[in-house]
């Protein structure tokens, strides 16, 4: 049983989305968000060892999942929708088998300036 644990996948089973900002223009001439642009994707997720989550609690970040995608897939987005809910990259890899492996965090909370 400990054999099933331990057994790498290499079915790109999971479904996610990769998403770019999408920008207007209003009347003023300035940029204004309006929502993301969602590609859907066939990936491979894992949760992040502890190593990696250790170092990357002391950088503060909160690190969520690592994944992998397809080079053909992956266009440089910055943001991953993953389980309904949204992550920023923190970091990622090109490999050599023509995939991104991509490290997602949660951001928790708004900086306020105030």
């Amino acid at each position: 049983m400990a054999y099933e644990y331990t057994r790498r996948n290499d079915l790109f089973e999971d479904v996610a989305y990769l998403c770019k900002k999408k920008t207007e223009i209003d009347e003023n001439g300035v940029a204004i968000e309006t929502g993301y642009e969602e590609r859907e994707i066939f990936c491979r997720v894992g949760g992040v060892y502890q190593k990696e989550f250790f170092d990357a609690y002391q950088s503060g970040i909160k690190a969520q999942w690592y994944m992998i995608v397809s080079s053909f897939d992956y266009n440089g987005e910055e943001i991953v929708k993953y389980n309904g809910q949204y992550y920023n990259l923190y970091r990622k890899y090109p490999q050599q088998d023509d995939t991104w492996e991509l490290y997602l965090r949660e951001d928790v909370g708004t900086w306020n300036s105030d």
